[in-house]
């Protein structure tokens, strides 16, 4: 496949440690995205700060994940619902996407991926513009492993500090909580604190949730469509490729746990979420 000729407002160049990058500048968004993993790393609304986090030690290196951005986990989350399987979260963020479509309409740009790796055929696109709109299909080519499939787009949202943040839109939705050490209880306002290592899975189908960030002054909507999971984590500890964890949350929409679905070839699967961001 020939690549498709990139519309005004985006540019290919090298990206941090010559990765090669497309640059999206238009009067409606900033951008930049990784055709390694066709990872999301940076995202800005016009009239806004930085809508999403990478760590300062994020390593770029092939065979390795970038922390931050929006790395796209597929077709399993962590080890898989029916694990443990390798690597972590999935070979799609760790392969090289091809960039299959390219347009921009009054500075809107979309650019769509695709990649064809384990069975699967998947279709990524990114709609960059006053909101951010990630959208990934997945289509079985064989009767694949693993048997039950999972997919997360992992978005690490920028916050000014991940103690002060609150989570909306979770209050009636169950909850899995992966740390061994309970959840956080709801406030009566059914908003859900964040004052120490957090890491769960909520079943919300597809209601809306909001961060809702005193220090920057600001909320992030997430909508979404098809994923019938909500994830939510801070690890509250530097890591390797992660520090300055108090400047990021996880809020991300998936098909994971519970709602993982049956592997059968030929059938699609797609998920969408759209985040928002509004000025207090």
């Amino acid at each position: 496949m020939s690549a498709p000729q990139l519309p005004v407002g985006v540019s290919q160049v090298a990206g941090p440690d010559g990765f090669p990058c497309l640059r999206v500048e238009t009067p409606l968004c900033g951008a930049l995205v990784s055709l390694y993993g066709a990872q999301l790393l940076s995202f800005t609304p016009a009239g806004h700060t930085h809508l999403l986090w990478l760590s300062p030690k994020a390593v770029f290196a092939e065979g390795t994940a970038i922390r931050g951005g929006v790395p796209v986990c597929a077709p399993w989350f962590g080890p898989g619902v029916a694990g443990p399987l390798s690597p972590s979260h999935g070979p799609c963020r760790l392969s090289t996407w091809e960039l299959a479509d390219a347009d921009s309409d009054g500075g809107a740009v979309a650019l769509v991926f695709a990649l064809e790796t384990g069975g699967f055929a998947y279709r990524y696109r990114l709609g960059l513009s006053h909101a951010l709109t990630l959208e990934l299909s997945i289509t079985a080519l064989d009767e694949a492993v693993p048997p039950l499939a999972e997919a997360a787009l992992h978005t690490y949202l920028r916050v000014g500090d991940v103690s002060q943040v609150s989570v909306s839109g979770l209050a009636s939705a169950t909850a899995e909580d992966k740390t061994g050490k309970g959840l956080t209880s709801l406030s009566e306002d059914g908003l859900l604190p964040i004052p120490a290592h957090t890491d769960a899975v909520f079943s919300t189908g597809d209601a809306a949730r909001t961060v809702h960030d005193p220090v920057l002054g600001r909320s992030i909507t997430l909508t979404s469509q098809g994923a019938g999971s909500t994830i939510v984590w801070n690890p509250y500890q530097d890591g390797p490729d992660l520090s300055e964890w108090q400047k990021m949350l996880c809020l991300e929409s998936g098909s994971v746990t519970s709602s993982a679905w049956p592997v059968r070839k030929g059938e699609t699967k797609t998920i969408r979420a759209r985040y928002e961001v509004r000025a207090f």
